[in-house]
């Protein structure tokens, strides 16, 4: 027998599987998704089986070892991972990483060390003037002894370390050696005491005990009360009981000391069973339909659109238990981890331990034991954001994308796949059912639902008691903001007041963090821009610092200017923190929340602030789009947009459809429980038609003249879109890779007779990032295979360098 390996190497690994021989004893444990060790020229290497085949012509090394007992993934994610890394050019190596769960695949460790170099600084200044990076490479390696090749790769300023490696051991300088890491997580055991004894001896013993060894009596004592259950020495500790009594009762016999697993639970919240609520008409509808697909066991897309506040999350519990009644398992994605907090206290209040958490801020312990849950059919249910689609759910029957528009589905590292369309081909290939919600349907989705490509199903009411709340625009050419701050209107400020008076609450959305945009000397014109990228530096006020949000650089604010010393620099543009200052200015006596990325950093703090705010803790929620998702607060009777047109500024195509979504998600949060809701948007643009559409939350409006713009224009749905992107810390190298790219992709589409259009290169929206210049091509076409084909052909006839260096992204949500 033998087996087909991906070979898991850092980077996008090797471009095929290679194949191995079973050794007669491995066998019975190789199947496919086996996680396994191989040989790979001089050195060993991990990789993931992916086809079983009894012949084959050649010579095949053996296996090295299987490192886990059973598969981290079954064929149909195969083919899922397959699928992605055709789609979206990646290798399946990188495909198959996204499938297995982080904690469970352990990993190979190269360290280095210097041998034979008798003076290793005699050595560096003799390669110094052929190769000052080989030079530098021997002196950190003199300096370190032996340290492992991840930690060299980030301390030694070269590109090819493992050319550079290459070299020195063809010297006979360095001797590589090859060590397994203990995988991160691994199952918990803990230690139980239980009674090895009957009831009637139990007690006994107690009593004989009470004078002599109280501390024993006591602790048989509570074995008496609890029956047979076991319990910890942790939980015993808790109520009096040392490990030494507990120890010295096993040696006695009365005890016995067995190792058991533990689960280590991420939902720390406390929920209580609840009954589902009386159903609208809509609702009824909706879930209708939805378990009517179920039953019949075909896929199909179905995009549910319905209204904020409409009842969209009952109708997919309701679409989940129709599921589990038919023994079928479920997904449900969620745009942010923000949303975990509210959904999982809703879906756990009604399906109890059925349901996993899965999302990247739990610990790795914890995702195995949510990801072991569900492989064993414990848990039938996986929620959480995008990486949650490649939980290993049995007999898979439902998919659900909640905010199915938000671009949080697309992943922005390779594989940069959207989770949407990953989505469809999972759900498509366990003849499984899908379902897109939204308020606001991105446009294709739309548009293949009105063309019947999508089954659509609408709720266009809010459930009774909850009206659409009421929208004022302020328009802030005519009442400009109040006071230094520069943040309120007067009505926005009025009515903030009010609701903090009268003890409701409210949301302020403004999408952007930070305090100021950037800050300019009044005297000298001097902005503070980043180093290493085209943007200013954004201002934080909460520890006087300027931090470029795309490459992390940071320095303090500076008191006088740089370049002219003068005393005038001053901060401009807006960002969640100078929203702060100005309600703690206008509002003293108010409680606040501010969540954004710079506060919500620590583990579990979406929750924290979810349920902070939710109990009343605050009476204003500062956010960026974060609060715009999804989040149900009853309390929230006022909706207050700071900036409505920052976004219809960007030069991106959807530019228009993100300020439409965005303002009616943000407004919908309004009059959610029993009292009315208000609205008001503060803009220095009325008369866009994104932003009176989500005014009059007119989603039908909107659509129908976006989509004139996209058929006018050949962007989706009426064309496939891809962006290459180069970028290199030289401009020129990295104009001329992407020009090569475009002539090649151009070639072979006049070729083969495709209309497909190469525009550019020119330089990206943010022309550099990181120290690294970036030059952008846009691939566009009406057939999305002669697209595909047009960059795969042409791809392939460029340099290896090239085609390693070039990244191609596929379905792309941002044009920045």
């Amino acid at each position: 027998m033998f087996a087909n390996v991906v070979v898991d190497l850092e980077g996008r690994g090797l471009p095929g599987p290679l194949t191995y021989a079973i050794p007669e004893a491995m066998r019975p444990l190789v199947r496919i998704g086996t996680y396994v060790q191989v040989p790979l020229g001089t050195r060993q290497a991990l990789g993931y089986v992916v086809e079983l085949q009894g012949e084959f012509e050649g010579t095949a090394k053996p296996l090295a070892a299987v490192l886990y007992s059973e598969p981290l993934f079954d064929p149909p994610l195969l083919r899922l991972a397959i699928w992605m890394a055709h789609r979206y050019r990646a290798s399946l190596a990188e495909t198959l990483r996204c499938i297995v769960p982080e904690g469970i695949a352990t990993r190979l460790r190269t360290r280095v060390a210097l041998e034979g170099v008798t003076d290793p600084e005699d050595a560096a200044r003799t390669l110094e003037r052929r190769s000052p990076a080989l030079a530098s490479l021997l002196r950190i390696l003199a300096q370190e002894g032996a340290i492992d090749t991840r930690t060299l790769r980030e301390r030694w300023k070269g590109s090819n370390l493992t050319s550079a490696l290459g070299r020195l051991r063809t010297r006979g300088w360095i001797r590589q050696e090859m060590e397994l890491e203990s995988p991160p997580a691994r199952p918990r055991e803990v230690t139980v005491f239980r009674p090895a004894v009957g009831a009637d001896v139990l007690a006994a013993e107690a009593e004989a005990r009470r004078r002599r060894a109280p501390a024993q009596a006591l602790a048989l004592a509570l074995f008496q009360e609890s029956g047979e259950r076991g319990f910890t020495a942790a939980e015993l500790a808790r109520r009096g009981t040392s490990r030494s009594v507990l120890q010295a009762l096993a040696r006695d016999g009365i005890l016995i000391a067995e190792r058991v697993g533990q689960r280590r639970n991420p939902w720390r919240g406390r929920t209580t069973a609840t009954a589902p609520p009386s159903f609208t008409p809509d609702q009824n509808a909706a879930a209708a339909a939805i378990a009517e697909t179920i039953h019949a066991g075909q896929h199909d897309t179905i995009l549910l659109h319905g209204v904020t506040a409409s009842g969209k999350t009952e109708v997919y519990l309701r679409a989940i238990e129709t599921a589990l009644a038919a023994d079928k398992g479920a997904i449900v994605l969620l745009p942010e981890i923000a949303l975990t907090a509210q959904v999982v206290d809703v879906f756990k209040s009604r399906l109890g331990e059925r349901v996993a958490l899965l999302h990247s801020r739990l610990s790795a312990g914890e995702r195995y034991d949510e990801w072991q849950r569900l492989r064993t059919g414990e848990a039938q249910v996986a929620v959480g954001p995008r990486s949650a689609l490649f939980a290993p759910t049995p007999n898979l029957g439902l998919v659900i994308l909640d905010e199915e528009h938000e671009p949080s589905y697309k992943q922005e590292n390779s594989p940069r796949y959207h989770a949407r369309y990953a989505a469809i081909q999972r759900a498509r290939d366990a003849d499984a059912v899908l379902v897109l919600g939204s308020a606001t349907p991105s446009v294709e989705s739309y548009y293949h639902a009105r063309n019947e490509d999508y089954r659509l199903v609408r709720m266009p009411e809010r459930i009774p008691g909850r009206a659409m709340p009421s929208v004022r625009v302020v328009d802030m050419r005519e009442h400009p903001p109040l006071g230094p701050q520069g943040v309120f209107s007067d009505e926005l400020l009025d009515a903030l007041a009010r609701r903090v008076h009268d003890g409701e609450q409210a949301v302020l959305f403004l999408n952007r963090r930070g305090f100021a945009s950037f800050i300019l000397c009044r005297d000298c014109g001097y902005t503070s821009r980043c180093p290493h990228c085209s943007v200013s530096l954004t201002l934080h006020a909460s520890d006087a610092s300027l931090r470029c949000h795309h490459c992390n650089h940071q320095r303090p604010a500076p008191s006088l200017c740089p370049v002219c010393k003068g005393e005038r620099v001053l901060p401009f543009g807006l960002g969640t923190e100078r929203v702060e200052e100005a309600v703690r200015v206008h509002l003293p006596q108010a409680r606040v929340l501010r969540m954004d990325r710079d506060t919500t950093g620590g583990k579990n703090a979406h929750a924290r602030f979810y349920r902070a705010f939710r109990s009343g803790e605050a009476e204003i929620l500062i956010g960026t789009q974060m609060v715009a998702k999804g989040l149900d607060f009853p309390g929230v009777t006022l909706v207050g947009v700071i900036t409505a047109d920052a976004g219809l500024n960007v030069p991106d195509f959807r530019a228009a459809e993100r300020t439409f979504q965005l303002l009616t998600q943000v407004a919908g949060r309004a009059g959610r429980g029993e009292r009315a809701g208000e609205v008001i948007i503060q803009t220095y643009n009325p008369e866009h038609y994104a932003v009176m559409a989500a005014c009059q939350q007119d989603y039908e409006g909107f659509y129908a003249q976006e989509i004139e713009f996209r058929r006018e224009l050949g962007y989706p749905p009426f064309g496939v879109l891809a962006i290459i992107l180069s970028s290199d810390p030289d401009t020129a190298v990295a104009e001329g890779r992407a020009s090569r790219a475009g002539d090649s992709i151009a070639r072979v589409a006049r070729r083969q007779g495709w209309p497909v259009e190469v525009l550019g290169p020119a330089p990206a929206p943010l022309a550099r990032i990181k120290q690294r210049y970036r030059w952008q091509l846009i691939v566009r076409g009406p057939d999305d295979e002669q697209v595909h084909s047009a960059i795969r052909e042409g791809m392939a006839l460029l340099p290896a360098a090239d085609q390693d260096a070039l990244i191609v992204d596929v379905d792309p949500m941002t044009m920045v």
